[in-house]
């Protein structure tokens, strides 16, 4: 069944993700993110596969330097993410 609820949770996510500018390099990021939606638009789905992508997009935002503001936005938003996940 699709999981409209769980996609849209992931909105929040992507808003910070998007806030980081538009470097070519940032690529990776959308595609954990893609993987993150796709994983969640679907139930039944593993939570714990999603703590393992945004461990992952965690991660590579610091490969890429993202300052440390823009980092406790990430995680703040992943954490409620994954908060809403653990609930639909």
């Amino acid at each position: 069944m699709y999981n409209q609820a769980g996609v849209d949770a992931l909105d929040a996510v992507r808003a910070v993700v998007a806030s980081f500018g538009a470097p070519i390099a940032f690529r990776k990021l959308d595609g954990i993110l893609n993987a993150m939606e796709m994983h969640v638009e679907e139930t039944p789905y593993s939570v714990e596969a999603l703590q393992h992508l945004g461990q992952a997009l965690e991660a590579t935002a610091r490969l890429y330097q993202v300052d440390q503001q823009k980092h406790t936005q990430l995680a703040r938003a992943l954490a409620t993410f994954l908060r809403t996940g653990e609930k639909t």
